[in-house]
């Protein structure tokens, strides 16, 4: 049994269940305003197995909190007077899985992502949990994978029905778009989980200039060899090093604001533990399954003033700006589809980004 908190110490519980049904593995996810994609997050982590739902809602007023406390499965969270999202989203989630999750497996989930791995229809979340701790893995990584439709991002909106029928579309693995590089030695001493994060994908090609030379034949054999997402997970001393190489030689052909892909979203927590901010890298050294997942991420859902609202918001990607280039007219007025777009059927059309 999972025990709900009445209080900690940034957050104070709004009502669900006071404990959680046994063998229900924890989903921990943070709400604002997502009205329109609440009930398709729900359904989609409901139908992996057994899940129980912990929520923070941050002020929504567009009816989220409402539909999340008619839910019975959903324990639902605010924030205490004071606290605020940028301040302490760091500090809500770790309150949380402190004090409901120390030794347990959780799903830690933003709501506009879907997990998704090998053989899902065949493999429940706990049997997928089973086989991770075979290989002595204590975590799940996976690559955000954005989902778009073939029309302009102004119009990228979600009104109901499917989300994977109203954006069916991603980019493909093709010639290193997606890659794997070790962050600089400073966070990577502070947040030693996972060595290597993935960048490259969707908004990268967007933002990339076509004109641009490709990396020179060294530093291209060195991205194949060393950084490519066919690489172990766990790193050896010599492959840490040809991969710090790798990004050395590459300095000078990746984007200055590389955006990070990777996704710690199914991991044993243990106490103490801390994100980077999101769960994207965590403070404790802990081995990766060889595994991999993907996190299906319907980032564009609410046309221009979703856009607007990220940018300002300041929720994700270097503060927002990666959303404020966005608000471009050119950039908004186009279809995000290009030469590396593919039709999502299913987790076996993901290809390498899933393993």
């Amino acid at each position: 049994m999972i025990t709900y908190p009445a209080n900690l110490q940034h957050l104070s519980r709004l009502g669900g269940p006071a404990r959680s049904a046994t063998g229900t593995i924890p989903c921990l996810a943070l709400a604002h305003n997502e009205a329109n994609i609440i009930g398709a997050f729900l359904d989609h982590y409901r139908a992996l197995g057994p899940v129980s739902f912990i929520i923070v809602d941050d002020h929504s007023t567009d009816g989220t909190r409402e539909f999340l406390q008619s839910q019975p499965d959903v324990t639902l969270y605010q924030p205490r007077p004071g606290s605020t999202y940028s301040r302490d989203k760091r500090a809500w989630r770790s309150e949380i899985l402190d004090a409901c999750a120390d030794g347990r497996w959780c799903l830690v989930s933003d709501i506009d992502e879907h997990l998704v791995y090998r053989d899902m229809a065949n493999t429940p979340l706990q049997s997928l949990i089973a086989e991770i701790e075979r290989e002595g893995a204590e975590a799940l990584l996976c690559v955000m994978v954005d989902m778009y439709a073939d029309k302009p991002l102004a119009e990228h909106e979600f009104k109901g029905g499917s989300l994977r029928e109203a954006f069916p579309l991603f980019d493909r693995i093709e010639k290193q778009n997606y890659r794997f590089l070790m962050p600089p030695s400073r966070f990577a001493e502070k947040y030693p989980t996972p060595p290597r994060f993935v960048t490259g994908g969707l908004v990268e090609r967007l933002f990339s200039d076509p004109n641009k030379k490709p990396p020179p034949p060294l530093a291209r054999y060195f991205l194949k060899r060393y950084a490519d997402l066919s690489t172990p997970h766990n790193l050896s001393t010599s492959g840490r090093m040809m991969n710090r190489l790798a990004r050395i030689l590459l300095k000078n052909h990746l984007p200055p604001l590389p955006l990070d892909l990777t996704k710690l979203a199914l991991l044993r927590w243990h106490k103490g533990m801390q994100f980077s901010g999101g769960p994207h890298a965590t403070n404790r050294p802990m081995r990766l399954s060889e595994k991999r997942g993907v996190m299906l991420h319907y980032r564009f859902t609410r046309g221009a003033e979703g856009i607007r609202f990220l940018a300002e918001r300041g929720q994700h990607a270097e503060g927002g700006a990666y959303y404020a280039r966005f608000l471009d007219e050119k950039m908004i007025s186009r279809s995000p589809a290009g030469p590396l777009t593919s039709t999502y059927g299913g987790e076996t059309s993901l290809g390498d980004l899933l393993r």
